[in-house]
């Protein structure tokens, strides 16, 4: 009886090979969410807990206007200069007042006119991209 399928049989340990060094574990370690990056602010974090302690879904763009704004006020007026940049009232006012405008769109939702709620969907569409 003549082989059937016999470039697949050279082909299949290959393919094998490649498939398990794809998968996390093997090759290359995968990304430990618990695990603190330095690339992650300290807000998102707190905003990850918080959501996995209450079920609720709390926006990382909130956790990092908290964070900048607890850090700006309990510091000394000499040092706030010195503070990362998310702790200046510039960006953290920014967020809040992009949470503000998300809040106030959901809260007078079905009230407001298709012309204010409109504009109002485009931030929360960049506010859930941050």
């Amino acid at each position: 009886m003549q082989e059937e399928f016999p470039v697949m049989k050279r082909i299949a340990p290959w393919f094998l090979v490649l498939v398990l060094l794809g998968l996390p574990g093997f090759g290359e370690a995968a990304d430990d969410p618990a695990r603190p990056s330095a690339e992650r602010l300290p807000g998102v974090a707190l905003a990850e807990g918080i959501t996995q302690l209450t079920g609720v879904a709390i926006s990382p763009l909130l956790g990092v206007s908290g964070v900048g704004a607890w850090k700006y006020f309990s510091t000394g007026k000499g040092e706030r200069p010195d503070l990362p940049w998310f702790c200046h009232p510039v960006a953290w006012g920014i967020g809040f007042s992009i949470l503000a405008l998300v809040m106030l769109k959901d809260v007078l939702g079905a009230a407001m006119p298709a012309v204010l709620k409109k504009p109002l969907d485009v931030v929360e569409l960049f506010e859930d991209k941050m």
